[in-house]
């Protein structure tokens, strides 16, 4: 049983077989009757045949794992993942750990939306989470979520 069991829950996906572990992390945090949302956003400039892949990635990878999933095309990940997590209030993000130091897709989703605790998963399954500061202000309609 984890320690804190959440409602709901939105996984960060690309498409890759290893993102299994995600939904895996999420599932062990998640309420009995919770739901979680997968959420992949890829790029708008892709050409089809790779986009083909990567959707039968998707496919494949919530399918095994009793989930669906919701794709964006878009070239803002960060900003995407922010406003969905936001607009479906859930109360815990699930990444993957930040692979370079010039990926701001974590630091950018904290920024915008502070109030709501974010896990990020290693390789090796090992949960690393930010929680939000008790003195942040949460804007209840900020400008960038309209």
């Amino acid at each position: 049983m984890p320690i804190a069991a959440f409602e709901k829950i939105m996984v960060c996906v690309t498409a890759q077989p290893s993102c299994a572990r995600l939904i895996r992390a999420a599932r062990a945090l998640l309420a009995g009757d919770g739901e979680i949302l997968v959420l992949s956003v890829q790029r708008v400039a892709c050409e089809p045949e790779q986009r083909a892949k990567d959707l039968a990635t998707l496919y494949e990878l919530t399918r095994g794992l009793d989930s669906s999933v919701c794709i964006y095309y878009n070239d803002n990940p960060a900003l995407v993942a922010a406003t969905v997590a936001a607009k479906e209030r859930a109360d815990r993000i699930v990444t993957g750990v930040p692979r370079h130091p010039a990926d701001k897709f974590v630091e950018t989703i904290h920024t915008l939306v502070p109030q709501i605790p974010l896990t990020m998963v290693d390789d090796d399954e090992t949960a690393y989470t930010v929680l939000p500061e008790e003195d942040v202000p949460v804007p209840m309609n900020p400008a960038w979520l309209t």
